[in-house]
């Protein structure tokens, strides 16, 4: 597994492909044109509050997937946060490669903590 780097923007690269996480959406990088585009097929995410205002967001390489974590406030309680976790498969689906698509293999929560948790960085391993 490739760690990713942190910038401005959360970075992961796969297959020679950037990627980021930021704000409601994830991208890649389309070098021929020299700017990021919309990974289509995961505006569902949004329903899982991927990248809310509050959250933080880690990507790595899983695998040749696109591992996402992120941490959501509990709207019901207030007092705690939920981490989510995503993995997502990618593909270019048209013949000219101006599109990726993300195709959502598996997405949970997989810990809960106090809202006073600051998520800095994550270790991520591989069983």
């Amino acid at each position: 597994m490739e760690r990713c780097r942190k910038t401005l923007f959360v970075k992961c690269v796969i297959d020679n492909v950037w990627y980021r996480c930021h704000r409601q959406s994830c991208s890649w990088y389309d070098t021929n044109r020299k700017y990021w585009r919309i990974v289509r097929g995961l505006s569902v995410l949004t329903s899982y509050g991927l990248c809310g205002r509050t959250g933080m967001t880690e990507i790595a390489n899983y695998g040749g997937k696109l591992l996402i974590l992120w941490d959501k406030i509990v709207h019901d309680s207030r007092q705690y946060k939920h981490i989510w976790c995503a993995v997502i498969a990618h593909e270019r689906r048209d013949r000219t490669g101006d599109a990726v698509w993300g195709s959502i293999e598996w997405a949970t929560i997989v810990h809960t903590v106090p809202r006073s948790y600051s998520f800095l960085r994550s270790v991520l391993n591989v069983v």
